[in-house]
């Protein structure tokens, strides 16, 4: 079962769980406390609260009274010269649990006399106690404050227990609650469990000694988090000396809460508070008496003002809060890698966790001041720290996997690669197998269409002879097509399959067609008919060779399969408004039906007929055929945009059908533009050119013979190389045509031994021109290896009459006459024509580039050759269609051939 998000919930609980631990073990607890004193010194600066007065002791004022600690008999003035103002309480932060005379009289009078005076003991560590006559009194109050480990008061107290288990209020709560008491408001106790007060407006709730940042701190007496109001400038302040010897504002006394304490730095009464960094980098202490103030005058404004109390989040909640934080750490890194794909993931780790930290960061501390500024402490580090180290966490896990996924696809690189490279070697092997099999049985079958065309030359030769030649020739060239069926299958496999498209006669395709198997249709007693329907254009546009291949291939089985009845092939047209092609004038569909009565095909069976290799139960039986005819003519129509069909019931027949798009010309015959000329001779007053035609082979060396002859040449053979050098020494011929090898002595040391006697004066002062014919195809170092020993050049076998002809008028300067050739011919001359056209074409290219293919072609490297044809310019599109012709019909012996003779000629 594939959870996405289980990897993104156990990290975020491992990293919430793991960083509460070390919140547990108090490691955040002063960070926490420098966020908190930074979010408490980033606020504004409050009013001055005209509430209160604090009456200062500096060191001006102890050397103006002359000693210290402040006689009684200076108390006293002091305390009466503020009492005649009538404030509400007066709070002194002195200890005077000693009398300092003189005036102690005086002092214990005043203190009997003056209620609201109210006066200070140290009640928590080492105590030091009130005056004696106030002990038993509730004019007493705690001066104790509560400081942080790191030095820092930010707590206070409202009240502690003294040992004698009696409640002491802190000064500044005291002094507080006196003042509210004279405008009738009092603390009202809400609920006694968890000591929640009610004080005017607001309601306080004892600090917990794990609130907000804390972390097991003592929470002993009633304590609150200290909501400051500034240091000693945002209260009004009067001077010992000023109080003594100047009259005062009443205002500034008169019904207010007045302090009295020292200022004076020698008397090291002085503590940091958050706020001490306000002002400048050097924190700067305020004296204790500020802090009572501060107290005082946070109670003052919650009860009167409703100024709130800071708070804190109950214990789970800062869990959840810290779980929250954990989590967005967690999913933010998987999301942002999740959004990308492998190459345009992060550049590392380090820019996930950056991005995470200074989101988080920005989010965090902006949620955290602006809860800070409604009065809620929320933790920062601890969630901080856990959303960075789940953000790190899913990182590193990512980054973990992308790099087991990076090993596995250079696993799998390394694979392909190695299937690439074996692939490469099975595809050059193959190449290189149909290159050299097109070669060797191509060659035969040139042997029987040369001296076809030969025998056709006969201006004596019957009528029934020529159309016997005829049937020869067509045979001959579909046994061709079948050896090409193999080629084209391959072909199809590597998706290099193109239309090859042409003018032609539909008529005489499909005649010459069907005229292939009527001696065989004869020889079994079987009708073979062909209809073409009305309305069917006889010149049309089209792939001639493919469409005679799905002709031929499903006669040649409809009569392989029928042994009585009938054949029956129908060809239709229709026009399909609906689809068009740009620059025609409209596009027709063949509609071809092959009918027979043979033995069918079984349902089951039906659906295998067009696959490669794949043979019915009746073809097996057979014992012919390799399974490959239909397949390809299937592909061939779906090329020319057509499908094909069966339908077939067993013992009664198969139906065959498949329609082509074609395009009629309407010009009819003229469209089909054919040169219609042959050499027939040599042009006259040349001299009698003698040539010598030396192989082995006795099919090849008589169709030579008799190609020259009929042109008008004198011509000799010879089989071997020694029979050679002896017609050549005795007869002089102006050009040989040397075999490489052969019996006796091969092409190479008869030719070594002509060159060597020609050096040595003996014959005539021309050079005879030598030409090498090789079974293989000769690359750049073969030829040059060849002309080194004496060659002249080399062709490769088989030799075509254009060849030929061409090779002896480059080397000899041979003129020939024309004769313009029957119809029925015209197919045996197109290669050559094609061959002479794509010389011509390639003299016109840079030479370096048709040295480059003829090295390609030589490797048997068809994609050098396809990337090669691919640089011909637009102006030369004829001859990229003739080169790719001859590259898709693995005749690379051809480009080689034509390319030597052009270099040949540089």
């Amino acid at each position: 079962m594939n959870l996405p998000w289980l990897p993104v919930s156990l990290c975020a609980l491992a990293t919430a769980s793991l960083t509460g631990l070390l919140q547990f073990a108090g490691l955040f607890q002063v960070p926490e406390w420098a966020v908190y004193d930074r979010l408490l010194s980033l606020r504004a600066i409050e009013p001055i609260d005209d509430r209160l007065t604090i009456v200062t002791i500096d060191e001006t004022d102890i050397e103006t009274v002359g000693q210290w600690p402040l006689s009684d008999d200076t108390l006293v003035r002091l305390i009466r010269i503020l009492q005649g103002y009538d404030p509400a309480a007066i709070g002194l932060d002195l200890y005077r649990n000693l009398p300092v005379a003189p005036g102690n009289a005086q002092w214990q009078a005043l203190l009997a006399s003056t209620p609201n005076l109210i006066c200070v003991e140290k009640g928590i560590g080492e105590r030091v106690p009130p005056p004696k006559s106030l002990q038993e009194t509730d004019r007493v109050a705690l001066t104790d404050l509560l400081v942080d480990a790191d030095g820092t008061i930010r707590r206070a107290l409202l009240s502690h227990p003294l040992p004698d288990e009696s409640l002491r209020l802190s000064l500044g709560a005291k002094l507080a609650l006196m003042y509210l008491e004279k405008r009738d408001i009092a603390l009202e106790e809400i609920d006694p469990i968890q000591k929640r007060y009610r004080l005017g407006k607001a309601t306080f709730v004892p600090f917990d000694g794990n609130n907000g940042g804390y972390v097991r701190t003592n929470d002993s007496g009633y304590q609150i988090l200290l909501n400051y109001r500034g240091n000693l400038e945002n209260f009004r302040t009067l001077s010992l000396t000023q109080v003594l010897n100047h009259p005062l504002d009443p205002d500034w006394v008169r019904d207010r809460i007045v302090l009295i304490g020292s200022v004076a730095p020698s008397l090291n009464d002085f503590f940091y508070t958050p706020l001490s960094h306000r002002s400048s980098n050097t924190p700067q202490a305020v004296p204790g008496i500020v802090v009572h103030a501060n107290l005082a005058s946070q109670l003052l404004s919650a009860a009167l003002d409703g100024r709130s109390p800071i708070r804190t989040l109950p214990e789970p909640v800062e869990w959840l809060w810290m779980g929250v934080w954990s989590a967005a750490g967690a999913i933010v890194p998987w999301k942002l890698f999740a959004m990308r794909d492998d190459e345009r993931r992060l550049a590392s780790g380090t820019g996930a966790i950056v991005i995470c930290g200074a989101f988080g960061c920005i989010v965090l501390f902006t949620s955290s001041y602006g809860a800070f500024l409604a009065n809620v402490w929320l933790p920062t580090i601890a969630p901080f720290i856990a959303s960075v180290a789940s953000a790190t966490t899913v990182t590193m896990y990512h980054l973990r996997q992308l790099q087991r996924e990076r090993e596995q696809l250079k696993q799998q690189q390394f694979q392909l690669e190695r299937d690439r490279i074996r692939a490469e070697a099975a595809s050059q092997t193959k190449s290189q197998f149909l290159a050299n099999m097109s070669h060797e049985l191509r060659t035969p079958l040139n042997a029987i269409l040369g001296f076809t065309q030969i025998v056709r030359r006969d201006a004596d030769l019957k009528p029934s002879h020529r159309d016997y030649l005829d049937i020869v020739y067509r045979s001959s060239e579909h046994l061709l097509e079948l050896i090409d069926d193999i080629l084209d299958l391959a072909k199809l496999e590597a998706g290099r399959m193109s239309l090859d498209e042409s003018n032609f006669d539909l008529y005489d395709l499909i005649e010459s067609s069907v005229e292939l198997f009527k001696a065989q249709a004869e020889q079994k007693e079987l009708q073979l008919v062909s209809c073409i329907e009305p309305g069917v254009p006889r010149y049309v546009r089209g792939d001639r060779k493919k469409l005679r291949s799905c002709l031929v291939n499903p006669l040649s089985n409809a009569l392989k399969f029928t042994h009585q009845g009938s054949i029956t092939l129908k060809v239709s047209s229709s026009v399909r408004p609906t689809e068009r092609q740009k620059g025609a004038k409209r596009i027709n569909y063949l509609r071809v039906e092959i009918r027979d009565t043979g033995i069918g095909i079984a349902p089951e069976e039906v659906d295998r007929v067009f696959e490669a290799f794949a043979q019915t139960q009746s073809g097996r039986q057979s014992g012919s055929g390799t399974g490959l005819g239909l397949a390809i003519t299937r592909q061939f129509v779906r090329l020319m945009g057509g499908e094909i069909s069966v339908s077939s019931r067993v013992g009664e027949g198969t139906t065959l059908s498949f329609d082509v798009a074609i395009t009629p010309l309407l010009e009819e015959r003229n469209a089909v533009e054919i040169d219609r000329s042959v050499a027939v001779g040599l042009e006259p007053g040349q001299p009698t050119f003698r040539i010598l035609v030396v192989d082995n082979d006795p099919d090849s060396r008589t169709l030579l013979v008799t190609l020259l002859e009929n042109i008008g040449f004198e011509v000799r053979s010879a089989e071997n190389g020694l029979e050679a050098v002896v017609k050549w020494e005795r007869w002089q011929p102006h050009l040989v045509w040397m075999d490489e090898r052969m019996p006796i002595a091969d092409g190479l040391t008869a030719t070594q031994q002509i060159r060597a006697r020609e050096r040595r004066g003996k014959t005539r002062d021309k050079p005879t021109v030598i030409i090498g014919m090789r079974t293989t195809i000769p690359d750049n170092r073969d030829l040059e290896a060849m002309k080194a020993v004496g060659y002249d050049d080399a062709v490769c076998k088989p030799i075509s009459e254009v060849m030929a002809l061409d090779t002896l008028t480059r080397y000899l300067g041979v003129c020939y006459r024309y004769e313009s050739m029957p119809e029925s011919r015209l197919s045996l001359r197109k290669v050559s024509e094609s061959e002479s056209f794509i010389v011509a074409q390639l003299r016109e290219m840079p030479i370096s580039w048709v040295r480059t293919l003829n090295r390609a072609a030589n490797q048997v490297n068809e994609d050098a050759v396809l990337e090669l044809i691919e640089q011909i310019p637009d102006n030369r599109v004829q001859l990229a269609e003739s080169l790719l012709d001859l590259a898709n019909d693995f005749r690379l012996d051809v480009i080689v051939r034509l390319t030597q003779s052009v270099l040949r000629d540089s």
